[in-house]
């Protein structure tokens, strides 16, 4: 009799996986289907930090807006897109390995994925943390390992991985 259930119980959880899940799934699509251009931001403006730089701007009032989408290339030749949300009004751009002048292409983008004209903006981002907190480094020998010491005066997200080849010829 137990036997019984539990196979009945599996044929019935079988059952439903199968056959649940019939409707096909609609692929992702624009909210809507207005081609009207949206709006462009304005007032753009740059504060450049280590290794990143934070464009602020005016979101235009315009109910067809969905988000702010910056478009930049990094150091090792990277295509970067970040986008934000039109609640905000500023949008952080990260991973720059260097201090050289880099275009920055804004977009407005709509609900029906219509991107607006373009406007260009320079950043030159500071010297990024990582390198002064790899400048600051002590690595001192100690009993059955090391001691690491490095100064991060700006406090910023670094992940440090010590790798050295011991007696073994291992890391």
């Amino acid at each position: 009799m137990k036997n019984d259930i539990r196979i009945l119980a599996l044929l019935a959880v079988g059952f439903f996986t199968a056959f649940s899940c019939t409707k096909k799934l609609e692929s992702q699509s624009p909210v809507s289907d207005d081609p009207t251009v949206p709006a462009q931001v304005t007032g753009l403006s740059v504060v450049n930090q280590e290794g990143k730089a934070t464009i602020s701007y005016t979101v235009p009032n315009d109910p067809r807006l969905l988000y702010i989408k910056a478009v930049y290339t990094i150091t090792n030749g990277t295509k970067v897109e970040t986008i934000g949300s039109y609640y905000s009004n500023s949008l952080v751009l990260e991973g720059f390995a260097d201090t050289l002048e880099h275009d920055v292409t804004v977009y407005s983008v709509s609900r029906s994925e219509i991107v607006s004209a373009p406007l260009s903006i320079k950043v030159r981002p500071l010297e990024a943390a990582i390198f002064k907190v790899a400048r600051s480094i002590k690595l001192i020998n100690s009993f059955g390992g090391y001691v690491l010491t490095a100064q991060n005066p700006t406090k910023s997200n670094i992940a440090i991985l010590v790798t050295k080849v011991n007696v073994f010829k291992e890391y």
